[in-house]
């Protein structure tokens, strides 16, 4: 049992560390994705072409 315990001592910070480098550019690129989705098809339902709209309020 201690020798688990030390074991998860030893390689917790190097799972977490390695999680981090993982989770944070990742969450990163997908605000960055998010956002000129988001800006794309607002300017679709702004658009006087009907296709665009019709596309972006089905989108939605």
């Amino acid at each position: 049992m201690e020798r688990l315990l030390l074991i998860f001592q030893e390689s917790f910070i190097k799972i977490l560390e390695a999680g981090i480098r993982v989770t944070i550019p990742l969450a990163f690129f997908s605000f960055l994705v998010g956002i000129v989705l988001a800006v794309l098809v607002a300017c679709a339902r702004l658009s006087s072409n009907s296709i665009l709209q019709k596309f972006a309020a089905f989108y939605v």
